[in-house]
């Protein structure tokens, strides 16, 4: 505040209570969902964690920094309550200051607040929000990377210190919260040094991607410094899994002995060939197979020839090996559900347990949210609000009548670098068919297109308001001259 006067401090405080406020009518209905969902919807990744915690035996199945998220928020493993409560502020707080970025970086106004709230309100962002899945703090961390980056758009001025620790703090947490965190934010980078011009472009997108590497190196190192199990080759390994699960399904020709040989001392021949009836996901091998038939400790065992025979099946059936990871991946670019199966959406209840976790608020309250949240699973309302493809050529259509010119092609890109960079991301290593895998990038461009449209429509509004005050001043002055001729 030093230097500021006395009216531009108090518009400065008026514009920060303004922001509140309106982050506070973006958190109501998500606090209502919370009470009708308590304590939150809790899936077996999310009980996983919570075993975890109870147990007092971490691994580094999911991020360690998002296990200790779920910790820490729970008050040491006291209640997943608090957990979701605390999640629907952090993302009520994240949408509010991202929406207040773009309305003032493209335009929109109340049409972009209202839209917000709407997503908040209906069984979109707000059920989303009240659900323990390390996606929903990833989500938080992107939505805010992608407002700091508008700010840095067209700025003569050097941008403060503050601003720098808020972009370094936003990459680091996307690198901490994800394992593929850390090639997010080196995407992003790569968008911006396109986007941006001068200098800045390359200290921008250094601080981006080198913020996202040490978070991902950070959780490389937590297993080596803290007693942690080091990520598994189940999972590290999962995608070439699902790979030869497919390869045994649809080329089964193509193994040769050492092939098979090397997928037999692991599970039966049969069992991969099972794995591969669905290419949408990497769970029928991983989980059903491996981790739930007790095949892990073979898998561990026999990991150098898995791998040898990966490589080889690659090398021999680029085609089939392009189909599997582009059917595992139609989530980022495909406009339809996947075949033979719907997207996970939202998930509004707790998954059966034996931890004594169920669902706390009132039977009709409930049941009523949950026939609401269900809404998510009609394939138009998939299709029609979940599917990132869908969002992305909206907004770049929207931005496209807004107008391109000036630059402003390059603010298109700008706005785009996280979503785009959220489903190379995905692309690159695509775990299941689940929304919140990529709904960052959905949400950023559920909200830009909106802005745009709404810039668009208000711009052609002005126009024509100018142009009449242009016709109507002549027919004046015609009226004035008449006037005074006939005096």
């Amino acid at each position: 505040m030093r230097g500021l006067s006395g009216t531009t401090a108090r518009a400065w405080w008026s514009s920060r209570r303004r922001l509140v406020l309106l982050m506070a009518i973006i958190w109501l209905p998500m606090l209502v969902w919370w009470f009708a969902l308590l304590p939150g919807g809790m899936s077996n990744d999310s009980l996983d964690q919570w075993s975890q915690i109870r147990s007092g035996h971490w691994t580094s199945h999911h991020p360690v920094a998002d296990t200790a998220f779920v910790w820490l928020t729970s008050l040491g493993g006291l209640t997943p309550a608090t957990t979701s409560f605390a999640q629907t502020l952090v993302v009520a707080a994240a949408l509010g200051w991202f929406v207040y970025v773009v309305t003032n970086v493209i335009g929109g106004g109340r049409a972009v607040w209202v839209t917000v709230v709407l997503l908040a309100v209906l069984p979109f962002a707000g059920v989303f929000a009240v659900t323990i899945w390390k996606d929903v703090p990833e989500a938080a961390a992107l939505v805010v990377l992608s407002g700091l980056l508008l700010l840095a758009w067209r700025g003569e001025e050097p941008l403060r210190g503050g601003w720098w620790v808020a972009l370094g703090s936003a990459a680091l947490a996307t690198g901490l919260l994800r394992w593929n965190g850390g090639v997010t934010t080196v995407l992003v980078a790569v968008v911006v040094l396109i986007a941006l011009q001068g200098r800045r472009r390359w200290t921008v997108a250094v601080t981006t991607a080198a913020a996202g590497l040490v978070g991902f190196g950070v959780l490389l190192l937590i297993p080596h410094v803290a007693p942690v199990r080091p990520i598994q080759p189940v999972d590290s390994m999962a995608q070439e899994l699902a790979d030869l699960a497919q390869f045994a399904r649809d080329t089964p020709q193509s193994f040769s002995y050492n092939d098979r040989q090397a997928l037999v001392h692991v599970a039966p021949f049969r069992r991969w060939r099972f794995a591969g009836h669905s290419c949408v996901s990497i769970d029928p091998i991983t989980y059903r197979i491996i981790r739930y038939e007790g095949h892990e400790q073979a898998l561990d065992a026999n990991t150098a020839a898995i791998q040898r025979a990966w490589r080889h099946l690659v090398r021999k059936e680029p085609g089939e090996f392009l189909h599997a990871r582009a059917c595992r991946a139609s989530l980022a670019w495909s406009f339809a559900n996947p075949p033979r199966r719907n997207i996970v959406s939202v998930w509004p209840h707790v998954s059966a347990n034996t931890l004594g976790l169920h669902q706390e608020s009132p039977k009709p309250v409930r049941d009523a949210a949950r026939a609401i949240a269900d809404v998510s699973s009609w394939r138009w309302v998939q299709e029609m609000f979940w599917r990132p493809a869908v969002w992305v050529l909206l907004a770049v259509a929207s931005a496209s009548l807004a107008g391109l010119r000036g630059g402003r092609w390059r603010l298109l890109l700008l706005l785009l670098s996280v979503p785009l960079a959220a489903l190379g991301s995905y692309a690159a290593s695509p775990a299941a068919q689940d929304a919140r895998y990529t709904y960052p990038a959905t949400l950023i461009c559920q909200l830009a297109t909106v802005a745009y449209f709404s810039s668009w429509l208000a711009r052609g509004g002005r126009l024509r308001r100018r142009l009449s005050r242009e016709q109507s001043q002549p027919q004046a002055a015609e009226a004035d001259g008449s006037a005074s001729a006939r005096i």
